[in-house]
């Protein structure tokens, strides 16, 4: 039987995915909303994906944004 410990333990192992998911989409809607790069889509969703992606192949930036952003939503509840 499974228990709530055991599902923590796949969540580790999605964890680099699922922080690289959390990048892009924060990126993509701070490009969006901003239209920094002048309101093209297409722009914003390859800067958003390159970002991802680069985060994804850097473990400590992983470490970084895992601790940090629990932190961010305590803050802002």
């Amino acid at each position: 039987m499974a228990t709530f410990l055991d599902t923590l333990g796949i969540l580790n192992f999605f964890a680099p995915i699922l922080t690289s998911v959390l990048v892009f989409t924060v990126v993509f809607a701070l490009l969006t909303k901003t239209r920094l790069l002048g309101g093209n889509k297409v722009v914003d969703s390859l800067i958003s994906i390159v970002l991802g992606l680069l985060v994804l192949l850097v473990p400590d930036v992983i470490e970084i944004v895992n601790f940090i952003a629990p932190w961010f939503v305590l803050v802002f509840i």
